[in-house]
């Protein structure tokens, strides 16, 4: 009963731990997602791991770059790439933020794609393009990439310089 609930993989008790892992599912799914990540062009990859935070993020950029000039607000973004209105609200105004898109100060505010750079569209359509060919590859590499939390925690931890107090 457990083989099946398992998907049938029996887990395998990792010595001196007493928790259960798959090495061969876990094994094989992560050597294919590098296989994929391995075949993003360096420059999508540095662009990706840089700028861009999230899936919905990346879905939020590339949704306005290819309904140019269309102009979008968070509630209409939300219903389109299925998520919350908040998480919408957030992706486009740290886009606007990194000069990816522009906004307007209408209530509420409206969003459109308008890289700040100009060059920066060209990333974006090599972005769009490599997305659509190797979509798991793109969201494997941004799920990589340390979280703001981690990176803040890390931070934490950093030798600092006392300021001196001016005397």
């Amino acid at each position: 009963m457990v083989i099946l609930a398992l998907g049938g993989f029996a887990p395998a008790v990792q010595p001196g731990y007493g928790v259960p892992h798959f090495p061969a599912r876990n094994a094989s799914r992560a050597s294919a997602a590098g296989a994929m990540t391995d075949k993003i062009p360096a420059e999508v990859s540095r662009f990706l791991l840089t700028s861009i935070e999230s899936v919905p993020q990346l879905e939020t950029l590339l949704l306005l770059h290819r309904t140019a000039p269309q102009r979008w607000d968070a509630r209409a973004l939300a219903a389109r790439i299925y998520v919350q209105d908040r998480a919408a609200a957030d992706a486009l105004h740290q886009l606007c933020e990194a000069g990816l898109l522009a906004c307007d100060d209408a209530d509420p505010p409206l969003y459109w794609f308008s890289p700040s750079p100009p060059g920066l569209g060209s990333i974006v359509d090599r972005t769009d393009g490599e997305y659509s060919r190797n979509r798991v590859g793109v969201t494997a590499l941004i799920h990589s990439r340390p979280g703001r939390g981690a990176l803040d925690f890390a931070d934490a931890f950093k030798f600092r310089k006392k300021e001196s107090d001016g005397g």
